[in-house]
């Protein structure tokens, strides 16, 4: 998460406090402009660096808008997994990530519930074998779950069984936000001062925080990221 926070710098002139309300207004209004363009750079961006399933990780981009009480607006995505997406991970289970091959019919289509490893066992036309220790064996050297094919003559990879899996750091939302408050927030708080009569403005610099991005979690629960579902290197 990225707060977006304004500082007074102390080289303000004295402002009547009506002058002082409407600096203050012109500051909430620039901040929740900022924030709401940030936001929407940040999700534009999104299929251009995952492949997107469905549109559950677009809509946890949140901005919290500030008010007058308190100039601060955040960035931030409510799903805790696009963390390891920004910072990238190397996720070691206690036994194998099922990296999906033939499980999905397509790079862009979800697995079918019916497909998941755990639904598959007890199939009879579905097995487990590790074909990594003779090079005579087909399909080698890949260890996981295949399905027979074809009256059983041939083996359909449905996943691939790996000790671990890596996550690139891929997603730069930090920098995304960042460019957008160094494009944006000035040209948007001059926008307003221009129309405004006041003769005097206060110089501001802005203050950003980097903060962990699943420090909002999504109160609603979870149940709609499957969490069962095998991992995958883009998981979105």
């Amino acid at each position: 998460m990225l707060i977006i926070d304004v500082i007074d710098d102390d080289r303000s002139p004295n402002w009547s406090a009506a002058e002082l309300i409407e600096e203050v207004k012109r500051l909430q209004k620039a901040l929740n402009q900022t924030a709401d363009k940030a936001a929407s750079r940040v999700r534009a961006d999104l299929p251009q660096r995952f492949t997107m399933r469905n549109q559950w990780t677009r809509k946890g981009i949140r901005a919290d808008l500030a008010s007058g009480d308190d100039l601060e607006a955040r960035v931030f995505s409510v799903d805790g997994y696009m963390v390891k997406q920004q910072d990238g991970e190397t996720w070691k289970p206690d036994g194998h990530v099922a990296i999906p091959k033939t499980a999905r019919r397509s790079a862009k289509s979800l697995i079918p519930r019916g497909m998941f490893p755990n639904a598959l066992r007890g199939r009879k036309d579905v097995f487990k074998f590790d074909f990594s220790q003779n090079p005579s064996w087909k399909p080698y050297p890949h260890v996981g779950i295949f399905q027979r094919v074809m009256n059983g003559k041939h083996f359909r990879i449905l996943y691939l069984l790996k000790d671990q899996k890596n996550t690139k750091p891929l997603w730069h939302f930090d920098d995304q936000v960042e460019a957008t408050v160094d494009h944006c927030f000035d040209r948007y708080h001059d926008e307003l001062a221009s129309t405004s009569d006041a003769q005097f403005f206060s110089t501001r610099r802005l203050l950003l925080l980097p903060r962990p991005l699943n420090s909002h979690v999504r109160e609603l629960g979870q149940s709609q990221v499957d969490y069962d579902a095998p991992a995958l290197p883009i998981c979105l």
